[in-house]
């Protein structure tokens, strides 16, 4: 399976720090593809089945903050060991 980009936005495209951090959380995940892969597909699963069986669209910024929060999480968990 090729390897998608995966692009971060920034919430508010006026701030530089808010700019930055979305293109580092771009180029961790990116970078890390391999390790995350399952956490990613499943999200990206999960929002196809919502939209394409219940017709429910969403935006993209929930599933981004998703996606950060669970590689937060499994980051924390790795610091832990």
């Amino acid at each position: 399976m090729k390897q998608p980009k995966i692009q971060v936005k920034p919430t508010d495209r006026n701030n530089k720090q808010d700019k930055k951090m979305a293109k580092l959380m771009t180029e961790f995940i990116n970078h890390e593809y391999e390790s995350y892969e399952p956490i990613i597909t499943q999200i990206a699963r999960t929002r196809f089945f919502l939209e394409a069986v219940y017709g429910i669209k969403t935006a993209d910024k929930p599933w981004e903050d998703l996606m950060g929060v669970v590689v937060k999480w499994v980051l924390d968990k790795e610091i832990t060991k």
